[in-house]
Parts: structure tokens; sequence; C-alpha cells
């Protein structure tokens, strides 16, 4: 928590939006790394599908209407649109984080950016 308060005092908000990045980048790094090393270690990728397929871990897209349902595409998209606007809409740290930003133009690009690293990462 030192070294925190450190580059915080020392490099205010830029230093803390760039500790960001590369945490940003490492996560994403470690990810593919660890996908690209199990698919090869596992045999190849249609080794992993074929696997996933056979024990139930794949599922077609459930279209049912019926609120009732588990994990339709519809509550999956409604849940997840939820979801993500409480986390981004109302968290008093990505307001912080756009409200740091010099322009209203800005923040709507970091938006854009932040919406396809969520979608990148989910997909």
């Amino acid at each position: 928590c030192v070294v925190c308060v450190f580059y915080t005092c020392v490099g205010g908000l830029k230093a803390v939006v760039w500790t960001d990045v590369v945490q940003t980048f490492s996560m994403f790094g470690a990810l593919v790394l660890v996908a690209v090393k199990g698919t090869i270690d596992l045999g190849g990728s249609d080794v992993v599908f074929r696997s996933a397929w056979e024990t139930g871990r794949l599922e077609r897209p459930n279209f049912d209407i019926n609120p009732t349902t588990r994990h339709t595409l519809w509550s999956q998209l409604i849940g997840g649109f939820v979801y993500w606007l409480q986390t981004n809409a109302v968290s008093q740290n990505m307001i912080q984080r756009y409200l740091s930003l010099p322009s209203v133009k800005a923040g709507r690009r970091a938006l854009w950016i932040f919406v396809f690293g969520v979608c990148l990462l989910m997909a």
C-alpha cells in the first residue's frame, strides 16, 4: 500500500492511469498465454472443443422467452446489460475516471475503448 500512496503522490492521477494500463495489458497477456498454452498442451483447439461439447460444457443458444428458464439468450442479454450499467454508469471509480478526462469527447472515446476491451475479454 505504501508503494501505491507513493506513486499516486508523486505522479498524481496520470500515474494511476498508467498503472491501470500496465495492469490491463498484463491481465490480457496472461489470459492469452494461459489459453494458448492450455490449448497446445491438450492437443489443439479441435480436441478442446470436442471435449467441451462431449461433456456438455458447450450449449446452443436458448431462445425461450419464459423468464423462469435459466440461461436463455434474453436473460443473459438483459442481465448483462443491467450489470454493465451498474458497473460503468453509476460506479464511483468509473465516474471519477471519466470526469478526470479533459473533455466529453475524450470521455466518450475512453468509454468506447473500454466497451471494446470488455467485449474482447468476454468473447
